[in-house]
């Protein structure tokens, strides 16, 4: 005769033996502490065979153990070790981040913040350079914008073409573009700093548009909240 074991907590069956028979009683079969003679029967996938003791029958419970849902409440990772059912306060959608919140059938991803959008913002900035057409044999040159190069312009040249201009000094600065070596005249330093202002203005402009939102747009990195809004059809 066989028996069948079962967790003494979790009731699940955990294997089958053969019974033994009783040394004192001949013909009678011993049956351990949670163990049962009824048949456990099989278990569909994804579940277990689970006996009730008072009713002494068996059934399948769903097994979701070892698996990774995540908390609705507040987006935290829980491996599930409980048998039964999950539970609606879980979900299996995977958050995009621990500050998302649960929106009924997905994740919501917070607004995006102030700082986000200036890193953003100094990107464009970074990446703003612009051509400064000398009109002469120097041609054109583009002249880089990135925070190696501002810190150059601002640190160094500036100062340089202010105190010449403030002397009436029109001799020559000597700078480096991201198109070679360039020698400039104070004045025309001066043009080629309002030259690219423009630019780079028009970059400010729209990241305090974007950070007056409320909320601010998830999409904020889109170039339509970087630029002009098209001219409208003549009709």
């Amino acid at each position: 005769m066989e028996i069948y074991h079962y967790h003494p907590v979790t009731k699940e069956h955990l294997r089958t033996s053969d019974a033994r028979q009783s040394p004192k009683e001949p013909g009678t079969f011993l049956v351990p502490a949670n163990a049962t003679i009824v048949p456990a029967g099989n278990a569909p996938a994804g579940s277990v065979r689970v006996f009730d003791p008072q009713s002494e029958l068996w059934s399948s419970v769903d097994d979701h153990r070892g698996d990774s849902v995540y908390r609705k409440s507040d987006a935290s990772k829980v491996i599930v070790d409980w048998l039964g059912p999950v539970g609606s306060d879980y979900t299996e959608q995977v958050p995009s981040s621990p500050n998302d919140t649960w929106g009924g059938a997905q994740w919501v991803p917070p607004a995006p913040s102030q700082l986000v959008v200036e890193t953003e913002r100094n990107r464009r900035l970074a990446a703003a350079s612009f051509d400064y057409d000398f009109g002469d044999g120097r041609g054109v040159h583009t002249i880089g914008t990135d925070e190696k190069d501002m810190a150059a312009w601002i640190g160094e040249v500036m100062p340089i073409a202010q105190a010449r201009l403030a002397l009436s000094d029109s001799t020559a600065i000597n700078i480096v573009t991201n198109t070679g070596t360039v020698a400039v005249s104070p004045s025309e330093w001066m043009d080629i700093i309002n030259t690219g202002a423009a630019g780079r203005q028009a970059i400010w402009q729209y990241y305090f548009a974007l950070i007056a939102m409320d909320p601010i747009p998830a999409d904020y990195q889109d170039d339509q909240y970087w630029s002009p809004p098209p001219e409208p059809e003549e009709e």
